[in-house]
């Protein structure tokens, strides 16, 4: 009958395991057993998410500086070329259509220097107008009141639904390593029983 010990801590280990994840999300209200009340781990904490995010993500942490110089570093070159181009194609032909007259002195090579010239112009004034235009654009902006605001959307099921979703692999794994040791510890339980009846 040794066999059954294995298999009873393995079913234990893994029930276990279950139990511990399930503790997380449930019961989604207090239970009262009169000298304690269980709720579950993200129930109970999920009005206070908004305030733990944001002395993670507090203004030492994450601030309009910091992100000011991440702007500076990003590399939009592509970008504003292709919109520079396709807006001074769009004046060009406005102009032609406006007017006439001055179309006549519009040839191609003209039209081109004219647009290489517009072209240098703007694209080395942009790192100018981002540093006057970004400064204003963040001063209203802070970080952690997006978050606040985002979490506090959040519901407990939600939560759940995400951890689930997102950690569904590891979870699995956590139920297998649960029943494996409590496979082994069943295993070392009978080497002992059976070394004590010799």
């Amino acid at each position: 009958m040794y066999w059954i010990t294995p298999i009873i801590t393995a079913t234990a280990g893994w029930l276990a395991v279950i139990l511990t994840i399930k503790a997380i999300f449930w019961p989604k209200t207090p239970i009262n057993l009169g000298f304690v009340k269980i709720q579950g781990l993200i129930p109970k904490y999920r009005k206070k998410l908004p305030d733990i995010a944001s002395q993670i993500f507090d203004s030492d942490t994450i601030s309009n500086n910091a992100l000011m110089e991440k702007i500076r570093y990003v590399d939009t070159s592509d970008d504003t070329d292709r919109i520079i181009e396709e807006k001074l194609d769009i004046f060009i032909v406005s102009i032609k259509k406006e007017m006439p007259m001055v179309s006549m002195f519009l040839s191609d090579s003209v039209t081109y220097t004219i647009k290489d010239l517009a072209k240098r112009e703007l694209t080395s004034a942009i790192p100018e107008i981002m540093e006057k235009i970004a400064p204003k654009i963040l001063e209203g902006f802070n970080i952690n009141t997006v978050i606040e605001e985002k979490l506090q959307d959040y519901t407990a099921d939600k939560i759940e639904n995400i951890i689930r979703t997102s950690a569904k692999k590891e979870l699995r794994i956590a139920k297998l390593c649960g029943g494996a040791l409590g496979f082994m510890l069943g295993l070392i339980q009978v080497a002992i029983a059976a070394y004590m009846s010799l």
